[in-house]
């Protein structure tokens, strides 16, 4: 508390009564002493106290008269948080029920997502199974194609052409074969083993030697067609 205000002059003393005005706004009830000194050093205490109980009654009253004013909805109110008790519990066994509803779908959902990727490699692997056996059957018709093609007694552009197109034919499925893993050592069938490949292995021979044989007869020949074409296939094929 400041000195200089217990040493403000005054002209003439008059006690003050307390009112309930003087504790609204910025009061603070720590500065009780500094208020009293300062509105109420002229008052004795049989007045102060005379007036603080005449106060404390006048807010007792004023209570009472606004309970008994709102008296209903203090009893709605009363009603309302008493229903909200049992609100709340629904509400939060419910919410439980479906958190446990989402965890269930979440498992079910989960379990078939594998269910489902299991599916799809299964059938991915069906349809490579699939593949790899036309792509078998369709190279044992070209290697007995390619049979029947040098075995045939013509020699022209046109022939060459067609037994090199049938021996690109062989060799760009066996690479693919080979890529895909069907042909690996532990995963060949007998036919694969007994006669794809061996004869797979003895084709790139027998087409280089029917290269060699078809230049060699066109020498005699002079088709200019066809020894433009060995040319050709030697320098595309890197054969010489």
């Amino acid at each position: 508390m400041d000195h200089n205000d217990y040493e403000t002059p005054e002209e003439f003393p008059f006690p003050v009564s307390i009112v309930a005005t003087n504790f609204k706004g910025e009061f603070k009830q720590e500065h009780i002493d500094h208020f009293l000194y300062k509105n109420h050093r002229f008052t004795s205490l049989d007045i102060l106290i005379k007036d603080l109980k005449k106060l404390s009654s006048q807010l007792n009253q004023n209570l009472l008269d606004l309970v008994n004013h709102d008296y209903n909805d203090f009893i709605k109110l009363g009603k309302s948080i008493n229903g909200g008790s049992d609100l709340i519990s629904s509400i939060s066994e419910d919410l439980k029920n479906f958190k446990n509803e989402l965890t269930r779908l979440s498992d079910k959902f989960s379990t078939m997502d594998d269910m489902v990727r299991e599916a799809l490699e299964t059938r991915q692997a069906l349809i490579d199974v699939k593949t790899n056996l036309k792509l078998s059957l369709l190279m044992h018709d070209q290697i007995q194609l390619f049979d029947a093609c040098v075995k045939e007694d013509k020699m022209s552009a046109e022939q060459l052409r067609k037994v090199t197109g049938v021996y690109l034919s062989i060799m760009n499925i066996e690479e693919y074969l080979q890529r895909s893993g069907e042909f690996k050592v532990e995963g060949r069938t007998h036919f694969e083993e007994q006669y794809v490949q061996s004869k797979i292995s003895s084709i790139f021979l027998e087409f280089k030697s029917y290269l060699q044989e078809t230049a060699d007869k066109n020498r005699t020949e002079r088709d200019g067609d066809l020894a433009l074409e060995i040319a050709k296939i030697n320098t595309v094929l890197g054969l010489k």
